[in-house]
């Protein structure tokens, strides 16, 4: 039977339950084993613990994080964080976002966004990252677990990850670099345009949300967070005013993801890009955000916009504007189906009537399914 062990003294708390897998709620500082133990005889008694206490809740094996120890750990946090700050270090991060500053549209400065947001550059070089890790003694296998470098077995050599990028810095909830994302920035076709790190024993994408360290406290204040796609609208966003906002970290939504969601607020906005990949998006999120609890409101950035590009043509002032306008799912979901399909022919409203039933019965609340199914009476 699962018991959980929260050692409040230094707040952490653990859960064990038979089997290779355990539960961890980690919110602080590591169990030194002197502090007070509290016992539960069911999850669901622990799930209110952690739910009172706030308790950031993830999955990891009996004997610590993967198979490293808590040195190793350790070590590839502080490689992470001292990469991080040698990518700060380097100007062509701020020379790209001197290309998209508006002042005259009230975003704060260029020099403010990389700051805050620890925007860095990769050199185009396949050995700096190598050279660099040697030279500040870290361990290049432990370096390759962080995700930092790759190894290729046919030569026995190890290479840069990140060449020639843009590096948006990956924090966890608490502010510290566990990964990063690199945006190409030489224009080339045939390179990716994105590059993230690959999960690692301290980087898990499914339960990672870009930028929630720094606009937590504005989704709490909020009750409310926007969702947004990338990094370049997340920051365009908080630099322009509109702090509530956050990202998936290279995946779609994720139960994890929306978990981690409502501990700080009982709503999301749904602000994807305007094409129909982006609005496809926002329809496939339907089933976790519901399963989740959280209320769900849509708003729809004019074409051919994204987020990011309509700040910098309208102001900050303009795109909270069209995020407090933003719509019910099912009132969106119901324009679009009519958008997609012809009202006035039989087929049109049959798919109509059919997509939006399966929709609204996933809710399983019946007075939203009468609501819903009024108006969408044709």
């Amino acid at each position: 039977m699962p018991v959980l062990r929260a050692k409040r003294a230094n707040l952490y708390a653990k859960t064990h339950r038979s089997g290779n897998k355990s539960w961890c709620v980690n919110i602080g500082t590591k169990a030194d084993g002197k502090a007070d133990v509290r016992n539960f005889s069911t999850r669901k008694e622990a799930e209110n613990f952690y739910n009172e206490w706030n308790l950031k809740l993830v999955q990891q094996s009996p004997h610590g994080l993967s198979d490293l120890n808590a040195i190793q750990r350790h070590e590839i946090l502080a490689a992470v964080k001292k990469l991080e700050a040698f990518n700060a270090s380097i100007p062509e991060a701020v020379d790209f976002f001197l290309k998209f500053s508006r002042p005259d549209k009230g975003e704060i400065t260029t020099a403010e966004a990389v700051k805050l947001f620890r925007l860095g550059y990769a050199p185009d070089l396949w050995d700096d990252t190598v050279n660099w890790a040697k030279s500040k003694n870290f361990d290049i296998k432990l370096v390759e677990r962080g995700g930092l470098v790759i190894h290729k077995e046919e030569s026995d050599r190890y290479y840069h990850r990140f060449r020639g990028r843009l590096m948006f810095p990956i924090c966890d909830e608490q502010g510290r670099v566990i990964g990063f994302s690199g945006r190409v920035l030489s224009g080339d076709e045939k390179t990716a345009k994105y590059v993230n790190s690959p999960e690692t024993p301290i980087f898990t994408k499914g339960r990672v949300i870009f930028g929630l360290d720094k606009s937590r406290r504005a989704v709490a204040d909020a009750d409310c967070a926007i969702i947004c796609e990338g990094q370049l609208d997340l920051i365009a966003c908080f630099m322009a005013g509109v702090k509530n906002v956050v990202a998936p970290q290279g995946t779609a939504l994720t139960a994890d993801h929306c978990r981690i969601l409502k501990r700080y607020g009982d709503e999301v906005v749904l602000c994807f890009d305007s094409d129909n990949a982006g609005q496809n998006a926002a329809v496939r999120s339907l089933d976790i955000l519901l399963a989740s609890g959280l209320a769900i409101r849509v708003a729809t950035v004019p074409a051919p916009h994204d987020p990011d590009s309509f700040i910098k043509a309208n102001g900050g002032a303009a795109f909270a504007q069209l995020i407090e306008r933003a719509e019910n799912f099912f009132d969106y979901y119901l324009n679009r189906l009519c958008a997609q399909n012809d009202a006035t022919t039989d087929k049109g409203r049959l798919a109509i009537l059919r997509a939006m039933a399966e929709a609204l019965h996933k809710t399983g609340n019946n007075v939203l399914i009468d609501a819903h199914a009024q108006k969408t009476a044709l």
